[in-house]
C-alpha cells in the first residue's frame, strides 16, 4: 500500500511540469501554424494583386477608366452575399482562432486563478452593416486612388509607392493603440522604405504626370492604413466580424451609393462613362474576379490569422515580384531593383521575428534602452566635468 501511494504521489508531482511544458509547446505549435497559414495566404495575395496591377495597366492603356474599374471590381464582392446561405469557411477559422485563444489564456492564468473575460460576441447583421459603411468609403477610397495613379504612372514605380502602406499602418495603428512600436518592428518598415526608394528613385521624374501618379499612390497607401488599422480598431476582435459579409456590404453600398452617382455626373457632363471593348470588358471581369473578389478572401484569411502591420509589410513583396516579371518581358536585371527585393524579405523576415518571439522582441528593446540610458549618463557626466 504504502509503495504504491509513493508511485501515485510520484507521478502526481510530476504530472504537472509535464503537462505545463506539453501545454506550452503546442500552444507554441498553434502559433507557428497560424503564421504560417498566414503568411501563405499573404503571398498568394500579393501574388494575384500584383497580377492585377499588371492587368489594370494594361487595360488603362487603352480603356482610361480608372473609376470604372474600380466600381466593377467592388461591385463583385456582392457575390459574397452567397455566404447568407451557405457557411463561411472563413467564419470556421476565425471561430477556430478565438477558441484557442481562450484556451490559451486559460492554460496561462490557470495557476494564478486569474479571472478570463469572455469573448465578445459575433457582430451581428445590422452591426457589420454600420462598421462597413465607413470601412466601404475609405476601401473605395484607397483602391480608386490606386487606379488613378496605375492610369498615369509607371506600374513599377506606383507598386513600391503603394508598399509603403506599412509606414503608414504603424503610425496609424501606434496612435490608435493596435500596433507596438518596437526595434525589430520599425527597422522592418525602415528596410521597407528603402527598398521603395531604390526602386523609386532611378526612375522619378517630376512631369506633372508622373507627380500626379506618385501622389496618388502615396495617398492610396495612407487610406490602406487608415481601413486597416479603423477595422481592427472598432471589431476589437476580428473574430467577430465575417469579412466576407463585410465586403458584400462594400458592394452592396457601391450598388446604392456610388452608381446611381455615376449615372447622374454622366447625364450632367461631370464624368463622362464610355463603354469599354469587348476586349476591356473582359479584362476588366477577369480582374474583378483575381483582383478582388479572390483576394480580398484570402487577405481577410491573412488579416485574421497575422497583423495588420505585417499583412501592410507583405505587400510590398510586390517589388520582387515586378523585378522576376521584369526579367521574365525584358531579360534584364538592374542592381538597385535586385537590392531592394532582397531589402523587402529581410524586412519581411523581421516582422515575423518580432511577431512570433516576442520575448526576443522585447529584451531587443530593453538592451537598447539600457545602451541609450548609459549613453546619456556619460553625457550627463560629461556635462558636469565641464561645468
Amino acid at each position: 500500500m504504502k509503495g504504491g501511494h509513493c508511485c501515485c504521489d510520484h507521478g502526481t508531482l510530476n504530472k504537472g511540469p509535464l503537462k505545463e511544458k506539453s501545454g506550452a509547446d503546442a500552444v507554441a505549435l498553434r502559433k507557428k501554424t497560424t503564421f504560417l497559414l498566414g503568411s501563405l495566404s499573404l503571398f498568394a495575395v500579393v501574388f494575384l494583386w500584383t497580377f492585377s496591377s499588371y492587368l489594370t495597366s494594361h487595360v488603362l492603356d487603352d480603356y482610361d477608366q480608372p473609376f470604372l474599374i474600380t466600381v466593377a471590381s467592388s461591385l463583385s464582392f456582392l457575390f459574397y452575399f452567397i455566404f447568407l446561405i451557405v457557411p463561411d469557411p472563413l467564419m470556421k477559422i476565425q471561430s477556430c482562432e478565438s477558441a484557442k485563444h481562450v484556451v490559451d489564456e486559460e492554460d496561462n492564468n490557470e495557476d494564478e486563478g486569474a479571472v478570463i473575460k469572455e469573448s465578445l460576441p459575433a457582430l451581428t447583421i445590422n452591426e457589420t452593416a454600420r462598421v462597413a459603411f465607413l470601412f466601404f468609403i475609405l476601401y473605395f477610397c484607397s483602391n480608386c486612388l490606386l487606379n488613378f495613379s496605375l492610369g498615369s504612372g509607371d506600374l513599377a514605380s506606383v507598386s513600391n509607392l503603394a508598399s509603403t502602406s506599412g509606414f503608414f499602418t504603424l503610425l496609424i495603428g501606434y496612435f490608435a493603440g493596435v500596433e507596438i512600436l518596437s526595434t525589430l518592428r520599425m527597422a522592418a518598415v525602415f528596410l521597407s522604405i528603402v527598398a521603395t526608394l531604390l526602386t523609386v528613385i532611378p526612375d522619378f521624374s517630376f512631369s506633372s504626370k508622373s507627380s500626379q501618379a506618385a501622389l496618388f499612390a502615396l495617398s492610396s497607401a495612407l487610406v490602406y492604413g487608415l481601413y486597416s488599422i479603423y477595422l481592427k480598431k472598432v471589431t476589437k476582435d476580428e473574430s467577430r466580424v465575417s469579412m466576407p459579409m463585410l465586403f458584400a456590404f462594400v458592394g452592396l453600398y457601391t450598388l446604392i451609393f456610388i452608381i446611381p452617382g455615376l449615372i447622374l455626373a454622366h447625364f450632367m457632363g461631370w464624368y463622362i462613362v464610355k463603354m469599354p471593348t469587348s476586349d476591356a470588358a473582359t479584362n476588366i471581369l477577369i480582374n474583378a474576379i483575381i483582383g478582388g473578389l479572390i483576394p480580398n478572401y484570402i487577405w481577410n484569411v491573412a488579416f485574421t490569422l497575422t497583423t495588420p502591420l505585417m499583412v501592410a509589410i507583405g505587400l510590398s513583396f510586390s517589388t520582387p515580384l515586378g523585378v522576376l516579371a521584369g526579367y521574365i518581358k525584358k531579360g534584364e536585371l538592374k542592381t538597385e531593383s535586385v537590392l531592394a527585393a532582397i531589402i523587402i524579405i529581410l524586412s519581411f523576415s523581421l516582422l515575423n521575428l518580432a511577431s512570433l518571439n516576442k520575448p526576443l522582441d522585447e529584451e531587443i528593446d530593453a538592451k537598447l534602452l539600457k545602451c541609450l540610458g548609459a549613453e546619456q549618463k556619460l553625457i550627463n557626466e560629461k556635462e558636469i566635468n565641464l561645468s
